[in-house]
């Protein structure tokens, strides 16, 4: 969706109303990312992959700072919101695996 940038909007109201519809966008989308999440815990329980895998958090937490960089987002604000993520994934997987598993 094209979208007015933000310096030309003049009231509160109007940048408000940007950014909640921006808000409803992002939750669409991580929407999304929770179901291919969830469509990998059955993968991982057949190959015995550990819900916390320290390999590929770090490999995601890197990814993060990387795409916040590239789109002028403040890469540590990126990373800590993808450690909150992450972790409550994590944790969100682990009560179907349990912590046992190799790190993929």
């Amino acid at each position: 969706m094209t979208r007015p940038h933000p310096a030309t909007l003049t009231t509160l109201a109007q940048l408000r109303q940007g950014i909640d519809a921006i808000d409803e966008e992002i939750m669409a989308l991580l929407g999304e990312r929770l179901a291919h999440v969830d469509c990998v815990v059955p993968i991982k329980a057949r190959a015995r992959i550990a819900a916390a895998a320290p390999s590929r958090a770090a490999e995601v937490y890197d990814n993060a700072r990387t795409r916040a960089e590239r789109h002028g987002f403040d890469p540590d604000i990126a990373e800590a919101m993808w450690r909150v993520m992450v972790e409550a994934l994590i944790a969100r997987e682990e009560r179907v695996l349990g912590r046992e598993g190799e790190d993929k």
